[in-house]
């Protein structure tokens, strides 16, 4: 009974050491910024960077808005309205990803607009969810911005680059780079 029990604990402890030295946190850096080519007729868009070299398997990307709305006189309740993407998910992430959502007239963001949101004390949170290559463990990541976060006129700077040799380079700190349209 006692050498079970020194196996079953041997094996928990082990256990217990790879999980800590496998966890991974915050492996995601979100740009400090949202970027709005147009409104209407342009997108919304978001950027993040993978923190380590490891892959995220079976990926999906959510992004919604959310804002204080008068739902009956006198009655205030914070409402969720969700910002469909172009792309909502991907069989593998690695490096970087820009989230896009269309401002067509379906979207919440143009009947309302940035200033009546930002009167709502409007915020958008973006959801990125997927399984660690590793571990297979679950991952998932939130990121919060205010309306104050959106720059109006503005895409995000190319990461991607080549190098004197011709081959491609991604530039992790242009993450937050953003260039005016036109």
């Amino acid at each position: 009974m006692q050498r079970i029990f020194g196996l079953l604990t041997n094996a928990m402890v082990t256990g217990l050491f790879f999980l800590r030295f496998t966890k991974v946190d915050a492996p995601l850096r979100f740009s400090s910024n949202l970027c709005l080519s147009f409104s209407p007729g342009g997108h919304l868009s978001c950027r993040f960077v993978t923190g380590d070299h490891t892959y995220w398997l079976r990926v999906s990307y959510s992004m919604v808005l959310f804002m204080d709305e008068e739902i009956e006189p006198g009655v205030v309740q914070r409402r969720l309205h969700s910002l469909p993407l172009l792309n909502s998910s991907t069989p593998q992430l690695h490096v970087t990803a820009v989230l896009s959502h269309v401002l067509s007239a379906e979207s919440p963001l143009v009947p309302f607009g940035l200033e009546a949101i930002q009167r709502a004390s409007g915020a958008i949170l973006v959801l990125v969810e997927g399984t660690d290559e590793v571990t297979g463990s679950p991952l998932l990541q939130l990121h919060h911005y205010q309306i104050e976060d959106i720059l109006e006129g503005q895409v995000f700077a190319d990461l991607v680059s080549e190098d004197a040799n011709g081959l491609r380079r991604v530039n992790l700190d242009a993450l937050h780079s953003t260039r005016a349209i036109g």
